[in-house]
């Protein structure tokens, strides 16, 4: 009775896993978002043209705000792309 097993019999899950490596979990955050929903796939394009690939993603249930994690060593490139997407060069 573990507590993956647990929560895999309560959710009805099929797996349940935790990963192995580390991640950062880059926020995208604004007021604005929910009008704009072209923000979430903007942000993941920004990441795709720096080869960032997302290992998970989450969006908040006010839609104002989601959450992208990538590997660890990638975090602060995965900002500056955001960032650079949204607002240009990063200075």
């Amino acid at each position: 009775n573990s507590l993956f097993g647990k929560i895999q019999s309560v959710s009805g899950a099929s797996q349940i896993s935790l990963g192995a490596e580390p991640l950062s979990l880059v926020a995208v955050v604004g007021l604005g978002m929910k009008q704009h929903g072209e923000v979430p796939a903007r942000a993941l394009y920004a990441l795709a043209k720096q080869r960032i690939y997302p290992r998970t993603i989450n969006m908040g249930a006010s839609k104002i705000s989601f959450f992208i994690g990538v590997d660890e060593t990638k975090g602060e490139e995965a900002v500056r792309a955001i960032y650079q997407e949204f607002f240009g060069e990063v200075k």
